[in-house]
């Protein structure tokens, strides 16, 4: 019979096992078969015109190798015979069987008997196991995965060339597939999640990266592989190879050192492979160009990002977003304009900026938790780029998760640590001028929030330049010029101050004296200062010009109005002379000096 025939027949009976559902199928198993039933097409298409005779079992040997190579190649899936047997796969696969019994009986050699044809005595190779594996991550080599971050994607292509690397060795060998010989992608893939774990490549955060399909893929082939070799009793299913039961999300918290030299040790496998060695050395070089580099990029996707929207945030969330950003930038400045040492020590400032942030912002409303700031975003990026640039220092060195949260912090009360925040975002104003320059940088609709995070005490010191004491605030020379708002934002200022200083009192509290004195005279209430102090702060929010201010003051009707007695009262007559001088600094206004004594012998102490 010759070939060509044989064939013939076997096509027309697979023909009619096209309509066979494989919808239900595990993906995986899926893409098998069709694959299988791919390459035997193939196969039968390339002898199909063959004259040649069939005379033994090896002028069919391309056949009876199929069948043994398939089996082997299932070991990867677990899509055997006994678990699918109703695939197209599966199905083809018998009916090739089959023939090549009937042919074998029909030229009188010994068939072999069904089972041994699909499921020849043997194990999985390496060699098998490994091509297998290669090929799959021929396809990931070109995906397009969103990767998500710089850093995912360039740990995707790390991973991806080791592994390629690892495996070209193994296909070279006949050996079975067992624990020991596949010890260097078991070790592979466990180092791999201690780096990942908690960042953006993280298989639970995200699983769509190109290196975590394929290191799934190839846990799955591990774990069926081992299985089908009986090597494996100890493992329940893949994923304990993908992610070691002694990690969690939250709980590794080795340092960058102890991560560096764990990496390091697996994936060097000296033992094994002490040419990576060399490898990992060279990679270790780097030159200052590169921080240079590394800095422009920064910096770009500084300048790019969005500003916050301060209608939207906490004040001590906006101002110590600002802050954040302002340190990014100067770092980043310096490291283009000083030409840094290449190394550890040209990144090392980045390191410890993001470490310090954290230690600041952690349970606070500014964390990466609970804020979308734009600080919080540029800090994910930077992140990514120290990840990036770790890499290149020393080999997988860096977890970006690891470098915005560097260990855990148990300073946790929110009120203790908004306060901490409050401090830290005010540190950075030096004196009045700055603190001035601040508010009138703002809206004025936002001055409140801004002055609500400073303490009573460094507020006086600020707004003193060192003094301690509330009256000292009005016996201050060339306070004022001629920029109207800078004038106000002062005046803004006094009054807060003036209401702090009363203030741990209730709003209605008189003193004791006041009490006594109002039997006679008539005496502000402590509610009556109040409502004139926010009184005023309208006004001083408003677009009303201070020159305006002794007019809105004497007229009746006006909001000031019924305030007049009580703004012309104890420490607020002092603050009216501020008023007046302030207007007297104004473009066209004189001084009236007379109206200043007026209102400084008025005075009560």
């Amino acid at each position: 019979m010759l070939i060509k025939d044989w064939i013939k027949g076997l096509q027309d009976e697979l023909k009619r096992l096209k309509d066979i559902n494989q919808q239900g199928l595990d993906p995986a198993v899926r893409q098998e078969s069709q694959r299988t039933v791919g390459e035997l097409s193939a196969l039968l298409r390339q002898y199909q015109d063959s004259k040649a005779e069939i005379l033994s079992e090896t002028d069919l040997e391309p056949f009876y190798r199929f069948l043994r190579d398939r089996w082997e190649k299932m070991a990867l899936t677990g899509a055997t015979y006994s678990s699918h047997p109703d695939t197209l796969a599966s199905r083809y696969c018998q009916v090739l069987a089959n023939n090549l019994i009937l042919i074998a009986n029909r030229i009188q050699y010994k068939p072999r008997d069904k089972n041994h044809l699909l499921m020849p005595v043997s194990v999985c190779s390496l060699r098998v196991f490994a091509s297998e594996a290669l090929a799959a991550l021929e396809i990931q080599q070109t995906s397009r995965a969103q990767e998500y971050s710089p850093f995912a994607s360039l740990e995707s292509q790390t991973v991806l060339d080791e592994l390629q690397e690892r495996l070209k060795k193994l296909s070279q060998s006949e050996e079975p597939v067992s624990w020991n010989n596949l010890s260097s992608i078991i070790d592979f893939l466990a180092a791999r999640f201690k780096i990942i774990e908690g960042s953006r490549a993280d298989y639970r955060l995200n699983d769509g990266t190109r290196a975590n399909v394929f290191c799934k893929y190839l846990a799955n082939a591990v774990f069926h592989a081992l299985k089908f070799n009986q090597d494996a009793s100890h493992l329940q299913n893949a994923d304990e190879l993908l992610v070691p039961a002694s990690s969690s999300l939250a709980g590794w918290s080795g340092d960058d050192e102890q991560l560096t030299a764990l990496t390091l040790k697996t994936l060097k496998a000296e033992e094994q492979m002490p040419e990576e060695a060399q490898v990992l050395t060279n990679r270790l070089k780097k030159s200052s160009e590169d921080i240079r580099l590394f800095a422009a990029r920064l910096l770009d996707e500084l300048n790019a990002l969005e500003k916050d929207n301060i209608q939207n945030m906490d004040m001590a969330v906006y101002l110590e977003s600002r802050r954040a950003l302002s340190t990014a930038r100067r770092l980043l400045q310096n490291a283009l304009e000083k030409n840094p040492r290449p190394g550890g020590a040209a990144i090392e400032p980045f390191i410890r900026f993001l470490r310090e942030r954290w230690h600041l912002i952690d349970g606070t409303a500014a964390s990466y938790a609970e804020s979308h700031s734009a600080a919080n975003q540029f800090c994910r990026v930077l992140a990514d780029h120290l990840a990036i640039t770790g890499y290149q220092i020393n080999y997988l060195n860096r977890n970006p998760q690891r470098l915005l949260q560097p260990a855990i912090h148990h300073d946790l009360d929110q009120v203790s640590a908004n306060k901490r925040l409050r401090t830290a975002v005010m540190q950075d104003v030096k004196d009045r001028d700055e603190l001035v320059a601040e508010l009138t940088g703002l809206d004025k609709s936002y001055w409140q929030s801004y002055v609500e995070n400073i303490d009573l005490e460094p507020f006086i010191r600020l707004m003193t330049n060192g003094q301690t004491s509330m009256l000292d605030l009005f016996n201050i020379k060339e306070l004022f010029n001629e920029n109207e708002t800078r004038s106000k934002a002062i005046l803004y200022c006094f009054l807060e101050i003036y209401s702090r200083d009363r203030g741990a009192v209730a709003s209605d509290h008189t003193t004791l004296g006041g009490t006594i004195a109002s039997l006679f005279a008539s005496v502000p209430t402590g509610k009556q200062k109040n409502l004139a102090v926010e009184t005023v702060k309208k006004f001083l929010l408003s677009g009303a010009r201070l020159s305006d201010f002794d007019a809105v003051l004497n007229t009746p009707g006006s909001e000031l109005y019924p305030h007049k007695a009580v703004l012309e009262d104890g420490k607020l007559v002092r603050f009216m002379e501020q008023i007046r001088l302030a207007v007297s600094r104004l473009p066209g206004k004189a001084t009236d000096e007379t109206l200043i004594e007026t209102a400084r012998a008025r005075a009560v102490y």
